[in-house]
């Protein structure tokens, strides 16, 4: 093909200008691409940045103190105490709002007589709210002059670790022979007691009992308790205090082995009050014994003879070392939450446990302590009447009341603990097993793995068991008595932020300022709540 000069001229110029073109482009696509990925560098610089700024700030926000080794479990820890933080700033906030001060220090007035405020409910003014706020305040325990000045409760319940360490260090000092006198104010001693019970108008004064109800809701809803107990009284008052309401009913199991001092000390006590009162058939406890069972089945007894008296709705069994970590309005509704249901631990039994009913076990003829433990024999057990699943469990329970008036009244229920008298430590299958006889059981569940529970997973009561600190709780503040955790001050911060009502367990001699920091804080949120609740009408 022959091409004119003109059209030569005319291809070579198109090819030019589109070489020329398609250079240009190539070089702005290339400036483009830059631009947009040392953008995207900077984005994400500058987001890296801010996000380890503000995972900074939640973990200061967060943590009582410094945490070395920082594992899954502390950064769970941390993320729930922000949580708890938060809902207590927003409480703060509410009671500002309404003018209600938190902490009040007018401690000095008594008032005698203290008058049901639920009565008032009706009509509410500023007049009304001063007159309820001033016998609720009348219950705010007033400061003991034998606390150490340098104990700061406030501190250490937030966790503040140089608050913990100076609380620690001042039950040290109350340990010494220098401080002995000053420890021993601090626990009154069992004469003392007997002394002041003996004027019952005088001692629940002087001891701050809540002797009125302190809601309109908590008085409609009467809790039942059972507390077996066979040493340290003064230990038991204290118990007994803190939980004390008046519309609740308290059965006190007392050892029939303890010294008659402590056994007369206790009716003493418990005479001075409607609602509390001594088991009717009081028993040997032995260890790992049925009689740690019958003890409680003799309190359900007289405890279903006056429900008509006060119609309880659910029942609590604790023992002396334990103390609430839940005010009464916060353990109503806890018990309401559960719908009916029975809360305690009910797993299927390990291999290493099952021993414990296969096999017959004899209580030893001349045990030399509370302790001896059953001894195991040879003798191979029929399989359990009526077909029976065993399952593994704990104690202590929180049964509702159709769960005990069937396990009072149920023959199938009869001949199952008939089978179990002579099994080892009893109680730590029979409850769980029972919770599992489903559906005849009221308020069981079925029994299917899948419905396991374990001590965290209830809200009876929070332990740490030796050889699980670290791992599922933080370590033990205090000491370990027989592999459980007697708590102390460094305890406490952990401790308010669990979802049980009760911890095991406390002692006196290990720390003394841990259950004085538990016990004062647990009345000031009662104390506060009760204001909050009464002031809107609810909480």
């Amino acid at each position: 093909m022959n091409y004119t000069s003109h059209q030569v001229y005319k291809i070579m110029t198109n090819s030019a200008v589109i070489q020329c073109c398609s250079r240009r482009k190539h070089h702005v696509l290339r400036y483009l691409f830059i631009i947009l990925a040392v953008w995207i560098l900077i984005v994400l610089i500058t987001t890296l940045i801010t996000k380890n700024q503000h995972w900074k700030l939640y973990l200061d926000k967060a943590k009582p103190g410094k945490l070395i080794n920082e594992n899954i479990f502390d950064k769970w820890y941390l993320s729930n105490r922000r949580n708890l933080l938060e809902d207590e700033n927003e409480f703060a906030g509410n009671a500002k709002f309404m003018n209600i001060p938190l902490h009040p220090t007018n401690l000095s007035k008594v008032i005698a007589v203290p008058q049901d405020i639920t009565q008032y409910y009706a009509k509410v003014n500023e007049e009304t709210i001063q007159k309820v706020f001033g016998i609720l305040e009348s219950f705010r325990l007033v400061k003991n002059p034998n606390v150490p000045d340098e104990l700061n409760c406030q501190d250490i319940l937030k966790g503040d670790q140089s608050a913990v360490v100076r609380g620690k260090l001042a039950n040290l000092e109350l340990g010494s022979k220098k401080f002995e006198d000053k420890k021993k104010k601090l626990i009154p001693r069992l004469e003392d007691i007997v002394v002041e019970a003996k004027n019952c108008g005088k001692f629940k004064q002087n001891r701050q009992y809540l002797t009125i109800p302190l809601s309109s809701e908590e008085k409609a809803y009467s809790i039942a308790y059972i507390i077996t107990i066979h040493r340290d009284l003064p230990s038991f008052e204290r118990l007994l205090r803190s939980i004390y309401h008046p519309q609740n009913i308290y059965c006190v199991h007392v050892d029939a082995k303890s010294d008659q001092s402590f056994k007369d000390g206790a009716k003493v006590l418990t005479d001075c009050f409607d609602n509390v009162f001594l088991a009717s058939k009081p028993i040997d406890v032995r260890y790992t014994h049925w009689s740690r069972l019958q003890a409680d089945l003799n309190c359900m007894e007289d405890l279903a003879k006056r429900s008509m008296e006060y119609p309880w709705r659910y029942v609590i069994n604790l023992c002396g070392q334990d103390f609430p970590i839940k005010t009464n309005l916060e353990i109503v509704r806890a018990l309401k939450s559960l719908q009916g249901l029975n809360s305690l631990e009910t797993f299927v039994t390990p291999p290493h446990k099952k021993k414990r009913y296969e096999l017959h076990f004899d209580l030893p003829s001349n045990p030399k302590n509370d302790h001896s433990v059953m001894k195991k024999t040879d003798i191979k057990k029929s399989p359990p009447p009526h077909k029976f699943e065993m399952f593994a469990g704990s104690a202590y329970y929180i049964f509702k009341r159709a769960a005990v008036d069937f396990i009072l009244t149920d023959r199938t229920v009869q001949e199952f603990f008939k089978w179990n008298e002579d099994t080892y430590s009893p109680d730590e299958h029979v409850w769980a097993s029972l919770q599992r006889h489903f559906p005849q059981f009221p308020g069981s569940f079925p029994p299917h793995e899948k419905y396991d529970l374990n001590e965290l997973q209830t809200i009876t009561r929070i332990i740490k068991w030796g050889g699980l600190d670290k791992k599922v709780y933080p370590k033990c503040e205090g000491r370990f008595v027989r592999g459980i955790c007697v708590f102390g001050c460094g305890d406490l911060a952990w401790l308010i932020t669990q979802k049980h009502l009760f911890a095991n367990k406390f002692e006196p001699d290990v720390d003394i300022l841990a259950i004085h920091c538990l016990e004062n804080w647990v009345r000031n949120r009662t104390i506060d709540h009760s204001k909050i609740y009464f002031a809107r009408g609810y909480l």
